[in-house]
């Protein structure tokens, strides 16, 4: 690795090194202003044109857990916003997750919520040009009704693990087995 790779590595480590900081920063300020213990798992693994995700996952031993997924492309091509506006932003959903009696997606509730964490309530953020996410294959698949439906490969996977997904309008159902191709 040249010297100008290293220096660029370390000074990428260190912007996320400060956006974990500030997650710690909106946390205290969120636990203490909500009454809240949140204690989210924090990664850096969100890919896309996805900035920053809150959510609920399980853990290993099956527990019901809050998490923050922050895209490193993003932090790398806009420090300030993501430091500024996307930490409260999603913190704020976690906010209001655990009492949504504050709000709820992106409606006042929330904005308010995101507003006192010192975000900027806003839904969208700027454009970062960021690259996209893995783009995944499509299947068509012909249902036992003989409806022709479109699956993304996810699906397709859970099929070919014995899925069997439901066509409400026809009453057709897709399962291993049905005639499926590869399209574009």
């Amino acid at each position: 690795m040249s010297l100008s790779q290293q220096r660029s590595k370390a000074i990428f480590t260190s912007g996320l090194v400060k956006i974990e900081m500030r997650i710690q920063e909106v946390l205290a300020i969120a636990n203490e202003m909500f009454d809240l213990e949140l204690n989210p798992t924090v990664k850096f693994k969100a890919r896309g044109r996805t900035i920053g995700r809150a959510g609920w996952e399980r853990d290993f031993f099956g527990r019901e857990t809050t998490s923050l997924n922050i895209n490193p492309e993003a932090v790398e091509k806009d420090f300030d916003h993501v430091y500024e506006n996307t930490i409260p932003h999603e913190i704020a959903h976690l906010v209001c997750f655990s009492k949504p009696s504050l709000g709820k997606d992106h409606n006042k509730g929330w904005v308010k919520v995101c507003e006192q964490l010192g975000g900027n309530g806003q839904r969208v953020a700027v454009n970062m040009n960021l690259s996209p996410g893995k783009r995944m294959r499509k299947w068509l698949y012909t249902a036992s009704c003989g409806t022709e439906v479109e699956l993304s490969t996810l699906r397709h996977n859970k099929i070919r693990r014995g899925a069997t997904f439901h066509i409400r309008r026809t009453g057709g159902k897709l399962k291993h087995g049905c005639k499926v191709r590869q399209v574009k």
